[in-house]
Order: C-alpha cells, then sequence, then structure tokens
C-alpha cells in the first residue's frame, strides 16, 4: 500500500455537531457513487481516489499533537475524508485501532464512523484495557474515563442499493451486527442515517430498519442532497415523525441535520 507523510494529523472541524477530527488516510476504496465531497475538494477521479495512501507518520504526529491540544480537544472525530474501518483493508484497520487507542490512553474522546464492519472485537479489547487501568488506579473510578462513541453509516437495508450506491463498502449485515456486538458489551453506539431519500426506501423499509437498529444510543439523520428529484424536503415529513416517536419509544437521542429540522414536528415532547 502507497504511503504519505503529513505535517499535521488532529484538526478543528466545522461540520455540524463535531469538535476535531483527523483523516489519517488519503482515499477510500469504498467507491461511493453519490457525489464525495472529500474526492471533489481534494479534485481527484475515482480512480486516483480508491488508490489510498496511508499517513505513515500518523502515530508520531499524534503524540506530538495530543501534548499541544489535549486542553482543548472535547473529542476526535475519526474520519471526515476517509474510512478508518474500510471495508477489507486490514492496514488501515490496523492504523486506525493504533490510533483509538492511543488517543483513548490519553483520555480524548474517540468517536468513529464507517460503512466497514467494525473490528468488535478489537475495539472490545481496546475498551477493557481502559477499565482495567481504572480499576489500578485506587482513586479513579470509572467515571473518569471518556466515553467513545462508536457508529456506522446506514440508510437502507436493501443491498441492491448498497451495491448501486456505495459498492465496496461492508453489506448493511455486517455493518449492523458489528455494531451490535459493541453495543452487547455495553459501548456507546449510534448511527448516522445520512444520505437519506425518501424516493430510494419506503417508509416500510425504513421502519424495518429502525427496528433493526433499535439498540443504538442516538441517531443522526440528513437528507439526500445531490439533486432535485430524490431530495424534496416536502416528502421527508412522514419520516421524519415516525422517527422522532420511534426514538422516543426507545430512548433513542435524535439529531436531525439543519436542511431538515424544520419539519419535524414535536409529538411526544422531543
Amino acid at each position: 500500500m502507497k504511503t504519505i507523510k503529513r505535517k499535521t494529523l488532529l484538526y478543528k472541524s466545522n461540520v455540524e455537531f463535531e469538535d476535531y477530527a483527523l483523516n489519517h488516510v488519503e482515499g477510500c476504496t469504498h467507491n461511493c457513487k453519490y457525489p464525495c465531497y472529500a474526492r471533489l475538494m481534494k479534485k481527484k477521479t475515482e480512480k486516483e481516489w480508491i488508490d489510498i495512501a496511508i499517513v505513515e507518520n500518523a502515530i508520531k504526529l499524534l503524540d506530538e499533537e495530543i501534548k499541544s491540544l489535549k486542553d482543548k480537544i472535547k473529542q476526535v472525530h475519526l474520519c471526515f475524508s476517509t474510512d478508518l474501518f474500510m471495508y477489507k483493508q486490514p492496514e488501515v484497520i490496523n492504523l486506525s485501532l493504533q490510533i483509538i487507542k492511543k488517543l483513548s490512553d490519553n483520555n480524548i474522546k474517540v468517536k468513529t464512523l464507517t460503512k466497514g464492519e467494525i473490528p468488535s472485537d478489537k475495539i472490545v479489547e481496546i475498551e477493557n484495557s481502559r477499565l482495567l487501568k481504572v480499576e489500578d488506579d485506587l482513586f479513579a473510578t470509572r467515571e473518569d474515563n471518556v466515553i467513545n462513541e462508536y457508529g456506522i453509516t446506514i440508510t437502507s437495508l436493501n443491498e441492491n442499493y448498497r451495491v448501486r450506491y456505495e459498492p465496496d463498502t461492508a453489506p448493511f449485515e455486517l455493518r449492523i451486527r458489528s455494531l451490535k456486538e459493541l453495543s452487547d458489551n455495553k459501548l456507546y453506539t449510534y448511527v448516522y442515517c445520512e444520505p437519506f431519500s425518501p424516493a430510494m426506501t419506503s417508509i416500510v423499509e425504513f421502519k424495518k430498519l429502525l427496528n433493526e437498529i433499535k439498540f443504538i444510543k442516538k441517531i443522526y439523520f440528513g437528507s439526500w442532497q445531490y439533486n432535485e428529484k430524490f431530495s424534496n424536503k416536502s416528502t421527508y415529513k412522514e419520516y421524519i415523525n415516525y422517527l422522532v416517536d420511534f426514538c422516543k419509544d426507545n430512548n433513542i437521542e435524535v439529531k436531525l441535520k439543519k436542511e431538515i429540522a424544520y419539519l419535524r414536528y414535536d409529538s411526544k415532547g422531543i
């Protein structure tokens, strides 16, 4: 796999709901067919973007930057312009796990998001090692540890949709299963349901999807914004209202992206 060097790694994000972030790989093998803002900003072709390169000095940079930024960081998001658990990319996954451990060992909150399969066994190992450190400290409590958040992006259960728009990502079933394994180990899990389009997912399918992920703690919901046919905002109302009620009933926090938040009604006081 190709490697590159960078001068910096951590940066302050302007993305809604987020704080600091890092991208330790350039490019992404998932080959999504809706517009990828990261690829477009880098002015890369699809062929160039899927030819990924690892940041070979990522851990060295992280060590240096943690020292200077630790007191400023509320959380670090992995990742906005790549995927930390790229499907079937072990070198990327191994580096990602090193980064998660490094940040966690410094008690810096980590928030991950993937269209791949989460290596749940490795994540549980990292989290358990953090608890052991707390238990070895006579003056510490488990509450002294920050609570990391682990998420997947999923907008459908329809594999035909995935093959068409996200052809080299992990199958939806694997994404959900790996996230559920973290939840079963009492870790904080969430879902990004974006980019979502009612034109591609019926309300019946949407209800099935929510039932499959009702173990999560939080869901972000955002619209498809790439063309008028699939992004007519008036078609979202039924979905948003059902989502709000469903999450209220299942004790799930809802985060609606600002472009559709105005469509919500507060039927149950959310």
